[in-house]
């Protein structure tokens, strides 16, 4: 796994209900991730696109999962319209390619966590 640092997951997952708009082309992952912070009382939001993550944010969005590839660009052109129009909104990059570069760019653009998607157990 990639990150800046070792983190523990942001307040908004364990201190209340947040808004959090989950980016993934595959919708099986996105579906999983979905289903289980819907659970945990979470209002969830869902996109496959970046089109879509682009139509689906608003000031509301609390946090952000974002894939690194989607189809139509990767989750850094979204990371960087969060931090320009909602920096407190909290954004977690996902990826099943990590690379060091990218890690590197996401942190730098203001990610809170990096994550490699292949690192997590079954």
């Amino acid at each position: 796994m990639l990150v800046h640092e070792e983190r523990g997951p942001p307040d908004i997952l364990t201190s209340m209900s947040a808004t959090l708009l989950i980016v993934d082309d595959d919708p099986l992952v996105r579906r999983a991730v979905a289903e289980r912070l819907a659970r945990e009382g979470h209002t969830i939001v869902e996109a496959g696109s970046v089109r879509e993550a682009h139509e689906r944010l608003t000031s509301e969005i609390d946090l952000a999962l974002l894939d690194y590839h989607l189809p139509d660009g990767d989750g850094l052109s979204i990371l960087r319209h969060i931090k320009a129009h909602s920096p407190d909104t909290i954004a977690i990059m996902m990826t099943a390619f990590p690379g060091v570069e990218s890690a590197v760019e996401a942190m730098t653009l203001g990610a809170f966590h990096y994550r490699d998607e292949a690192s997590e157990p079954g």
